[in-house]
């Protein structure tokens, strides 16, 4: 007869018996007060009798010995319909009486029976769970309001392991059913413990449905012990198997399923939590002012030993210079990487870790001005004289401070003479492939060896295959791969991402193909006597060769980049859309991801924001390891160098005697270049060339010879350049103007507006840009107009319906900017607003509401702006509003629910905003930030979490990163650098009488 006993699935709907379970059982069958009614059926042996307990209108039926073991039974069936929440305290009650030495009390007389030991032991843990669940701000008078399962889930499991506890070892097999489904019902109270202390209601799901299906195997239990030889012998579970046959399948299959989760589990806790250390210490740098970076732990094999005798030299050797040393390829870089991560590095060390990068054609200035910024507070810092005097004072500076420094990839010993300025009591580390960098500061030095043949296999399997390990058919070819890479960790990387390609859709079998290709590869590479000086080479070709047109044209475009040079995926991708390289953004950053996960490129950072061009630190960058990057270089070699597509400006050397017409179409500073090579480009023709690249080139004017009509990229980031030449005007077939970087860059001339197809204008940091030229607001074809961290006072387009494709604005960070002109609502196209950081900004302007395509309205820092305008519920499309760390502001218009339906993300953090009332309105919001004090009711927590809503209390980094900047306005950098016309334009937008020149360049000096 099946059981028909309620279950409550609410936590609260069942009834507790009045009387205890022992009184009823020596008072004999029959009702009591409480409605419950025992009765004995049937004896099938003696001392073993049916039993039916009924309560209103349920029952159950159960086996027992005596009326004492019914009395038992009787008490845990009420536990098992009474409210969760009164269980849990009769459980505590029951420990402080059994606490006192009290005997026979209610609580310890279910639990005192040996058969029910472990029962009580997994919903002592579901109390402790419950316990602490009752303590968080989440769970109100309802513990557990915001996860409504749990009440039924510990209902559930006390039933399931009541079942399991029981001993039954007359019919073969149920002991066995007993005690795995004891350990199951163990595994996934734990689970839930975990569970409701980490509010993981993904896992709590997991678990729900894990529950049912073990109730079944319990139930089946039971009806299986209730049953005559004869039943059993001819019932068959769920029409498949016996009963404890069936309930070990069961049980074996939510063993699996919790391997499983918790596997992923373990796996998404460790990205969490590195995650969350990642952004602990970032947030500490940024509030101490350090900038310095730390990359992340490199997940790499065969390091621990390593790692332990790099540290004892730092951290117990007698030497303040320590330097690894190896060939290209062999893991310098990467041990390096793993020692700053250390817990020892790191405790001793704290926040004073600098991780640069030299390379071949270091800039010492540059560098000087990082170990500054990274390890010095801002009330010490000095003004770049020169390099002799500016590594003087910082060593007399830091003669009394422990800090790490980094110095990776280092090829000269000169440069070593200027950047040593780090005290004796702190440790210099040194990566270089030339053993005379270390002699040069006798160093304490560690070689950086190949890996022996395990370790290089595994490394190769880890990056080869999702399981780490080949199938049989593939080790033969494996263990020749291994062997001709001669433990190089680049190239087992590199050839491991190369075949991990090679797996055919999700055949479980390979393909006939697929043999074929293992097969190849490992004969390329078998047999060829190759050296460690050429492994690689062929390792690259292999690679290189396999790739598709458009994935090698854009890692060649990458290659041209001076060496070490980290570039941002939104800048790479412009280039690829605008050169006709990728069809659009989306498929440009396909390849690049593509790239990476194939090891020939490598990517750092992150997305923080869905708008990529506002993030301004931190972003999704790419480099590209420089033997990789010396590989691609042989490559464009190989062709004549007139008649080679692209070209660098390395190519160019001890050619002043020769032809000098290329047909390139693509051209790209190599490294820095001097006056003498500055000047060398004016007798350069390349009047083909599409791509002008001269990032990082340090040239104060721009050749105007190389201003050829085809150009459709100019990108000058971080040049130098103070001007651009009025040849500008002939650039007519350009899409992308990029001066990034070029602080000391007059102003765009006014021939700009000729440039009638331009899209794309980015002058991010160019504070000594004040002004925009009248003929600017003649580029009918502009899409993103990129401004932040510039010197802008006034944003004024007088014309600004000739700008009908503007979709990205970025202002943020510009400090003098006070206001935003009615006539913005003409720029009906703009779907990004970034406004964040202009502290002086007062007021929005009403026609905000007219940008009927917003999107996104990024706001943060905007210390003084007091209200935003009611028309912003008019933006009916908006998905993001950010408002974090605007002090000034009291409240947000009311009708947001209703005018901006597709909000998605809304943050307040760092305010002094209340709770908005409409936010349980937002049908799509996905993020709720909101300030520390900011208190949520109980009920809306519930509906958040059940909503899949992610509250967040601290300020987004790239919020923190802003609100750390100094808030030098345009007027205070223009004095600083003796910019007199900026100074006067200031002051006369201040309102302020402008002094003569003579008395302005007095006052500035």
């Amino acid at each position: 007869m099946s059981s028909c006993w309620p279950r409550s699935t609410s936590g609260g709907r069942g009834q507790r018996p009045e009387e205890s379970a022992p009184q009823r059982g020596r008072r004999g069958m029959g009702p009591n007060t409480s409605g419950w009614f025992v009765e004995k059926q049937r004896c099938s042996t003696p001392g073993d009798c049916v039993w039916v307990v009924k309560h209103k209108e349920a029952w159950q039926k159960f086996r027992a010995g005596s009326p004492e073991k019914t009395a038992d039974w009787v008490r845990i069936l009420g536990l098992r319909v009474q409210a969760w929440s009164n269980m849990i305290q009769t459980l505590q009650l029951g420990q402080e009486e059994e606490g006192k030495g009290q005997e026979g009390g209610a609580g310890t007389e279910i639990f005192s029976s040996a058969n029910l030991g472990m029962a009580k032991l997994a919903v002592d843990r579901a109390g402790a769970a419950v316990r602490a669940l009752r303590t968080t701000a989440l769970f109100s008078k309802e513990v557990g309001g915001a996860v409504p399962f749990v009440g039924a889930a510990l209902q559930l499991l006390g039933f399931v392991l009541e079942v399991a506890s029981r001993e039954r070892e007359e019919v073969e097999g149920v002991a066995s059913a007993h005690s795995r489904l004891l350990e199951v019902g163990r595994r996934i109270m734990q689970g839930l413990w975990d569970a409701c202390q980490q509010n993981d209601e993904g896992y709590m799901a997991v678990l729900e449905g894990l529950m049912q299906f073990i109730e079944k195997a319990a139930r089946a239990l039971e009806q299986f012990q209730s049953k005559g030889n004869i039943c059993r012998l001819n019932d068959a579970f769920w029409q498949t198997n016996s009963g404890p046959q069936s309930v070990l399948q069961v049980v074996d299959e939510c063993d699996r399923r919790l391997n499983s989760t918790q596997t992923d589990r373990m796996h998404r806790t460790v990205k969490l939590v590195e995650g969350k250390v990642d952004r602990l210490l970032q947030r500490t740098r940024s509030i101490s002012g350090r900038l310095a970076i730390i990359p992340n732990r490199p997940d790499a094999v065969a390091l621990d030993e390593k790692v332990a005798a790099v540290r004892d030299k730092l951290l117990k050797g007698d030497r303040k210079h320590v330097v690894l040393q190896g060939m290209g390829g062999s893991g310098k870089t990467t041990l390096a990487e793993a020692t700053v991560n250390d817990y020892h590095v790191q405790a001793k060390f704290g926040s004073k870790i600098l991780f640069m990068t030299i390379g071949q054609n270091p800039k010492v200035e540059n560098c000087l001005k990082r170990i500054q910024d990274a390890f010095v507070d801002d009330e010490k810092k000095v003004i770049y004289l020169n390099d002799e005097d500016f590594s003087r004072i910082l060593r007399a500076v830091l003669k009394d401070e422990s800090v790490l420094l980094v110095l990776d990839d280092v090829w000269e010993k000169g440069v070593l003479k200027h950047l040593d300025v780090v005290s004796m009591g702190s440790r210099v580390l040194i990566t270089t492939r030339i053993a005379e960098v270390g002699d040069c500061v006798q160093a304490s030095a560690y070689d950086v060896e190949p890996l022996n043949f395990e370790e290089g296999h595994e490394l190769f399997c880890k990056c080869a295959f999702d399981s780490g390990k080949p199938s049989r058919w593939q080790e033969r070819h494996v263990r020749d791969i291994v062997q001709e890479c001669e433990g190089l960790p680049l190239a087992l990387e590199v050839i491991g991402r190369e075949v991990r390609t090679y797996k055919e859709g999700g055949n479980r079998m390979p393909t006939r193909f697929e043999r074929e290709r293992w097969a190849t590869i490992a004969k390329e590479l078998k047999g060829r006597g190759i050296g460690h000086s050429e492994v690689f080479d062929r390792v690259f070709c292999l690679s290189f060769d396999n790739l598709e047109k458009q994935h090698q044209s854009v890692l060649l475009d990458l290659v041209m980049l001076p060496e070490d040079h980290y570039v941002s995926e939104a800048d790479v991708v412009e280039w690829q859309v605008h050169s006709g390289t990728c069809e659009d953004e989306h498929s440009a950053r396909k390849v690049l991801r593509a790239l990476a996960g194939k090891s020939l490129i490598i990517q750092t950072g992150e997305e923080l924001m869905d708008t990529a061009e506002f993030q301004c630190g931190d972003a999704v960058h790419y480099h590209l390891h420089d033997v990789i990057r010396d590989n691609a270089l042989k490559l464009m070699d190989v062709a004549p160098l007139a008649g080679r597509n692209r070209l660098v400006s390395s190519h160019l050397m001890g050619t002043a005697g020769i032809e000098r017409t290329f047909s390139c179409t693509k051209f790209s500073a190599s490294q820095s270049l001097d006056d003498a090579q500055a000047l060398g480009l004016e007798a350069v023709d390349m009047s083909m060339l599409q791509i002008l690249l001269l990032r990082n080139a340090r040239i104060a004017e721009l050749p105007a010879s190389i201003l050829v009509p085809s150009l459709v990229v100019l990108d000058l980031s971080s040049s130098g350049v103070t001007k651009l030449p009025p040849q500008i005007a002939c650039l007519q077939s350009a899409k992308l103007l990029r001066v990034d970087g070029c602080d000391m860059l007059e102003g765009l001339p006014e021939e700009v507006g000729a440039m009638s197809q331009l899209e794309v204008l980015s002058m991010r940091d160019c504070r000594s840009v004040y002004n925009l030229p009248n003929s600017f607001w003649e580029l009918s074809n502009l899409t993103k107009l990129l401004l932040p961290k510039g010197g802008i006072l006034q944003f004024c387009p007088g014309e600004a319906q000739v700008l009908h494709k503007l979709s990205v604005l970025d202002l943020a960070s510009n400090t003098g900017l006070k206001q935003l002109p009615p006539s913005l609502w003409e720029l009906t196209s703009l779907t990004a607003l970034n406004l964040g950081g202009c502290w002086r900004l007062t007021h929005l302007p009403a026609s905000l509401g007219c940008l009927e395509e917003l999107k996104v309205l990024i706001l943060h820092g905007c210390d003084s702006l007091a209200e935003i305008p009611d028309s912003v519920t008019l933006l009916s499309n908006l998905e993001e509003l950010d408002a974090q760390g605007c002090l000034n502001l009291d409240c947000l218009p009311g009708g947001i629910a209703d005018g901006c339906p597709e909000l998605r993300f809304l943050r307040l953090q760092g305010s002094q905003l209340e709770l908005p009332a409409f936010v349980e309105m937002l049908d799509c919001l996905e993020v709720l930030g909101l300030p520390e004090g900011c208190e949520i009711a109980a009920e809306l927590a519930a509906q958040l979490c059940a909503n899949g809503v992610e509250v967040e209390r601290e300020m987004t980094r790239e919020c923190e990163k802003r609100r750390g900047m100094l808030r030098e306005t345009p007027l205070h950098w223009a004095a600083q650098h003796g910019l007199m016309d900026m100074v006067e334009f200031s002051l006369r937008e201040s309102e302020v009488d402008v002094l003569d020149k003579v008395q302005l360049r007095l006052l500035i000096i």
